[in-house]
């Protein structure tokens, strides 16, 4: 699990991209362990803006949410705890 609190994520694009990049490389990693770990859930929390997205203010966590899901489909992303203060 990754958690992130009352965080600033400058660029969404990249942020989705490093996540989906970092779950193929352990996915494909010729290494193969008993147990393999990558991010399976990411824990979003307290208080956040994302940038390219401010437009959507207090759903801007919706919208990074569907977009992690497209990138990597496995992961399960909690926001329950986030809010926004403007």
């Amino acid at each position: 699990m990754l958690r992130i609190s009352s965080c600033a994520i400058d660029s969404v694009n990249d942020f989705v991209e490093s996540l989906r990049v970092t779950v193929n490389q352990v996915k494909k990693s010729a290494v193969t362990q008993k147990e393999t770990f990558y991010v399976k859930k990411l824990e979003i929390a307290g208080h956040c803006s994302f940038r390219g997205l401010q437009f959507l203010e207090n759903n801007a966590h919706v919208e990074l949410e569907r977009r992690l899901k497209m990138a990597v489909p496995d992961i399960e992303v909690d926001c329950r705890d986030i809010y926004y203060w403007w």
